[in-house]
C-alpha cells in the first residue's frame, strides 16, 4: 500500500501487474496516524483486484 500526499489530502493506492497504480480512496489528513477505516478500505479493494 502506498500513499500520495499532496497536503492536506492523502490518496491510498497499490500497484498491480502490468505496472498499474490503483487509487482506492482519498481523505483529508487530520492526524499523524493513518485511520484504520481508510486502511481497511484499501486492503479490501486490493483483495478484490488480486491477480489470478
Amino acid at each position: 500500500m502506498w500513499a500520495f500526499k499532496p497536503k492536506p489530502d492523502r490518496f491510498l493506492s497499490f500497484f498491480t501487474s502490468g505496472k498499474r497504480i490503483i487509487i482506492t480512496n482519498a481523505f483529508e489528513k487530520k492526524c499523524q496516524k493513518l485511520p484504520p477505516a481508510e486502511k481497511e478500505k484499501t486492503e479490501k479493494c486490493r483483495a478484490i483486484m488480486k491477480p489470478v
